[in-house]
């Protein structure tokens, strides 16, 4: 135990030395720039300005960014103990800040994995990978598709090891999620974000339901609608991948201060397959009236 204690008190020193060394050759640096980090790429993004300095909204968001990747890192690190080429995929990329840096920070000085970025919006695409080639990141794909098209493209592996989707709105989490299941991921990390499409169904119904239950009383107001299907949605997106053989962590991803969309799920394969997960998932539908969303939730 002494040993394995020095050894680790060895790393943090030599970390510190490292980090003191860049703070030497460039003195001005923010504490968020990590050593070895490419200060090109946080420039690219707007992350860092063209004098190295990080701005509030940068700083949050970076925050944000790194929260998540220490969460990915382990998860990663299973992957690669098990076989020399993960491949990552990010859905609803956006401008592929969380790819890009977990490329950085996690892949680049290793001489496998991959991480492909998948949006729909070409022009950010394009970016991206006019990025990845100037940063000599070659083991980084961007590809222009909708999830659905992603589920079909020969541009893709037949299986993945790692799904992401940071802040994917509304239904762009349950598309990940279909995606994750089809192409048989170890693992999936989800923030969701912005869920509507449940709220709005419970809403349709409201009524009906209110003659039906007193915990109807629980989104009768418009607001206790919004947040109580935001609520459900998650919850229905937990027991799913249970009943497909995960087990699921909820947490939150940094604190409220920083954002409020801020519930990150992790969810890890374990071909254990719940059936008490289906059948709640399956009555939950029922007894919301929330029948006509049994595609969108899969608990077959």
């Amino acid at each position: 135990m002494r040993n394995i204690e020095t050894a680790a008190n060895t790393g943090k020193l030599a970390y510190w030395y490292f980090k003191a060394a860049i703070r030497m050759v460039n003195p001005h640096l923010p504490p968020e720039v990590k050593p070895g980090q490419s200060l090109p790429l946080l420039q690219a993004l707007h992350i860092l300005t063209r004098d190295g300095k990080l701005n509030q909204d940068s700083r949050r968001k970076l925050k944000q960014v790194y929260h998540l990747v220490n969460f990915i890192e382990p998860l990663m690190q299973a992957v690669m103990d098990k076989q020399s080429q993960p491949v990552l995929v990010d859905h609803g990329a956006g401008k592929s800040y969380l790819g890009f840096i977990l490329y950085d920070l996690l892949l680049k000085q290793h001489a496998a994995g991959q991480v492909i970025g998948i949006e729909s919006r070409g022009e950010l695409i394009e970016k991206s990978r006019q990025l990845a080639q100037e940063c000599g990141f070659d083991r980084m794909q961007f590809e222009h598709l909708t999830v659905a098209e992603a589920m079909q493209s020969q541009q893709l592996p037949a299986t993945v090891d790692i799904v992401t989707a940071l802040h994917a709105c509304n239904t762009a989490t349950d598309d990940a999620i279909a995606f994750g299941l089809q192409k048989q991921a170890q693992f999936m990390v989800l923030v969701p974000c912005c869920q509507a499409e449940v709220a709005e169904v419970m809403r349709q119904h409201k009524a009906e339901t209110l003659a039906q239950t007193f915990l109807s009383e629980l989104w009768r107001h418009p607001i206790h609608t919004r947040e109580f299907g935001s609520q459900v949605t998650n919850v229905l997106r937990c027991l799913e991948l249970e009943a497909h053989g995960y087990q699921v962590t909820v947490t939150e991803l940094v604190g409220w201060e920083h954002s409020m969309k801020n519930e990150l799920i992790i969810a890890k394969y374990t071909g254990q397959r719940k059936r008490s997960a289906r059948e709640r998932g399956q009555q939950l539908l029922e007894q919301l009236n929330l029948t006509s969303l049994t595609a969108r939730f899969n608990f077959q």
